[in-house]
């Protein structure tokens, strides 16, 4: 096997390994808010990002996306624009959580993305930004080369 062709399967691993960790963290998210709407829903009333007559169908519109977008992302579904989708949802997520710290004093404020951590093993929040970079800049990448490698094959 040359180098060249080691270097392509290595990357291409490293780039389904973080496709994978992804997806299921917005799986995770999706769970934690169809098994706790209430608290989803209090979040967003608590941080006021969204309007009052929009925080119920938020609340139960999030977690499907979240489930579905993970699910895409785990499961390796190549769809045409899901990667456009989910840039645009990364970027909105470090947005958001930009406005959180910037307009909240307390930048370890419970941003609510993965429900309520009491008694987890892991607060997923308190990484919540650093999650919707990472997912952010991914998808930009593999939406910028699927759009690259269309252009060329038209």
């Amino acid at each position: 096997m040359n180098g060249k062709a080691t270097k392509s399967s290595l990357s291409t691993a490293v780039y389904r390994a973080i496709q994978v960790g992804i997806g299921a963290l917005l799986m995770l998210s999706g769970i934690e808010h169809m098994l706790d709407p209430y608290d989803l829903m209090s979040t967003l009333h608590r941080q006021s990002f969204v309007p009052e007559l929009m925080v119920t169908p938020v609340t139960v519109l999030l977690p499907v996306a979240n489930l579905l977008l993970g699910g895409i992302f785990v499961f390796g579904c190549d769809l045409p624009g899901v990667y456009l989708v989910s840039t645009v949802l990364a970027i909105a997520m470090v947005v958001f959580g930009l406005l959180r710290i910037l307009l909240a004093a307390d930048a370890t404020s419970d941003c609510g993305c993965f429900g309520s951590t009491e008694g987890d093993l892991i607060d997923f929040n308190a990484y919540s930004l650093w999650i919707a970079v990472v997912w952010g800049v991914y998808s930009y990448l593999r939406w910028a080369t699927a759009a690259s490698v269309s252009s060329v094959s038209h």
